[in-house]
């Protein structure tokens, strides 16, 4: 009898195949509890999931927001949060998760300094129990970090007022781009060895806000790839990742396959082997899903490419 499309392949030919979150497999206006994901997305990783490969969330979400996401894919793995600072199981009670956190003391002191705290108009941060804001006033923020109308969030009394070690924080800094490159430029000359720092601007409704986001230096997307694939005993060479903001660079640049989406940063782009044909509220991940499931022999081989020759990442600038 032959085999069916959907028989389980051999282990030593299942992938990893790691999707980031927003801007990727979900459209765009997520909030921390409505989403929307196109019908290719959930179609094209069930099939994936199907065929035995396995498919796992890496999201600087927290778990909060991510359940529901990974329920109406029917997942069943390990997955990522606050960009790999939590990996947790939570298909599997006897999973321990694996937690790493940023030093407070750290975060205060560069909080502190004074030109930094100048240029400093809110922070968001999230630990182990409830995400918690400065300026609960600031709904252009809270908005676009998913927490608007989170009933959970607390309100921090003070800039500084961090009781324990986060998993991420996220600053908004001065409206002017030379004194948020200047509090850039600080960090990562006094903090650069403990922590990982992402400059970033966001322009929504004619507004433009500067952002700095930190994580521990010990941890980003790749990092948690690495640590997936290892759990699941895949090796790296059968990786495939999407992404389109910048805390995916590392993960695309990984992967023994990376998928650049096509609305994402161009900066993230050159990082990537391929860009996706359609944006994530076309079902970009889902249309190059289809085609990366489509050439069986990239499985039977154990071929780390979509297309026949591989493509060359372009160089890290």
């Amino acid at each position: 009898m032959k085999k069916t499309r959907h028989e389980l392949l051999p282990k030593r030919f299942r992938w990893l195949i790691i999707t980031d979150l927003d801007g990727t497999l979900l459209k765009s206006g997520a909030t921390h509890d409505t989403f929307k994901i196109h019908e290719e997305n959930i179609k094209q990783l069930k099939e994936a999931v199907a065929l035995g490969h396995k498919v796992a969330i890496v999201t600087g979400r927290p778990w909060s927001d991510t359940k529901k996401i990974y329920k109406a894919v029917g997942l069943t793995t390990i997955v990522g949060n606050y960009n790999g600072a939590l990996i947790d199981h939570p298909s599997d009670e006897g999973f321990v998760p694996v937690r790493t956190t940023i030093n407070r003391h750290i975060v205060k002191e560069l909080l502190n300094e004074p030109e930094i705290k100048k240029a400093v108009r809110n922070i968001i941060v999230e630990d182990d129990s409830h995400p918690s804001i400065y300026d609960m006033k600031d709904k252009f923020m809270m908005d676009q970090f998913h927490i608007l109308d989170n009933p959970q969030v607390r309100k921090m009394k003070t800039l500084d007022h961090i009781v324990r070690n986060p998993y991420s924080i996220v600053l908004s800094v001065d409206d002017s781009i030379t004194k948020a490159i200047d509090v850039m430029t600080i960090a990562k000359r006094k903090w650069g060895n403990a922590l990982a720092l992402r400059f970033w601007v966001n322009e929504k409704a004619g507004s433009t806000r500067h952002y700095l986001e930190i994580n521990s230096k010990a941890i980003n997307k790749a990092v948690a790839m690495r640590k997936i694939a290892a759990y699941y005993n895949i090796p790296m060479n059968r990786t495939l990742a999407f992404g389109d903001g910048l805390n995916d660079i590392e993960m695309l640049s990984e992967a023994a396959y990376g998928v650049a989406m096509k609305n994402g940063s161009e900066t993230v782009k050159t990082y990537a082997n391929d860009v996706t044909d359609f944006t994530n509220d076309e079902g970009g991940v889902g249309h190059a899903l289809a085609k990366f499931l489509k050439y069986d022999h990239i499985f039977e081989n154990g071929d780390s490419s979509i297309n026949k020759k591989t493509p060359t990442k372009k160089t890290k600038k």
